[in-house]
């Protein structure tokens, strides 16, 4: 099993004014040094993006995203993290909605234990009807203390696909910022991990490193 880049990213829900993140504004109380590229779009309904190859940062009205570019180890999670917390108190007044903590990995051969747990039965036939199940999912939305895990399982017919989204109503913005205190994203990416790890009986390979996962 390997980590699914695009899936792995700290949002911040919530009503942001984008002409305020300039890229000198954004070097300043952000990033902390000018070394970044900006991508500017050509329609104001996308997103600007700054990234300096460790983090990039996307910018929109609803969200700001904060994505790591190296998975290998924790760098990039911790600075995005880090980045987060800077725009909050450089922000007090935005309005936050909710703050994101999100995790993706995939299977490309999962084992049969593994598969076995989409063998649900429809309701009727539908193939009687002329449809074809291409995809199967499953949802579940997981409490533990005071930690919402909403984790999606997804089967195509070939590979499984492990999307884990810890959500956090930000009521105000104390609250957003204590979901993005410093090592918390740490945290939840290795409960996360041995929650796969121990629920669907994958195993690290020796080192213990999760950039190497197999069925066991």
């Amino acid at each position: 099993m390997k980590r699914k880049a695009e899936g792995w990213n700290v949002i911040l829900a919530g009503f942001w004014n984008r002409p305020i993140f300039t890229p000198e504004w954004v070097a300043e109380r952000v990033f902390h040094h000018s070394d970044f590229e900006t991508y500017v779009a050509s329609l104001p309904v996308l997103s600007i993006v700054f990234d300096d190859r460790v983090v990039s940062l996307e910018v929109s009205h609803a969200q700001l995203l904060f994505r790591p570019m190296k998975l290998a180890d924790d760098e990039g999670l911790a600075r995005a993290e880090q980045m987060a917390g800077d725009v909050l108190k450089a922000l007090p007044e935005t309005p936050v909605q909710a703050v994101g903590v999100n995790f993706s990995y995939i299977e490309d051969f999962p084992p049969d234990h593994l598969v076995a747990v989409f063998n649900d039965n429809d309701p009727r036939d539908l193939n009687t009807m002329g449809w074809t199940t291409n995809e199967r999912k499953i949802s579940r939305r997981l409490v533990q203390d005071d930690e919402t895990l909403n984790l999606t399982i997804t089967y195509d017919g070939k590979s499984v696909t492990f999307d884990l989204n810890y959500h956090t109503e930000a009521t105000t913005n104390e609250v957003a910022g204590k979901a993005v205190r410093s090592g918390r994203v740490t945290t939840l990416r290795r409960q996360g991990f041995e929650l796969i790890q121990r629920v669907f009986l994958l195993e690290t390979e020796e080192g213990g490193n999760d950039d190497n996962i197999c069925g066991g």
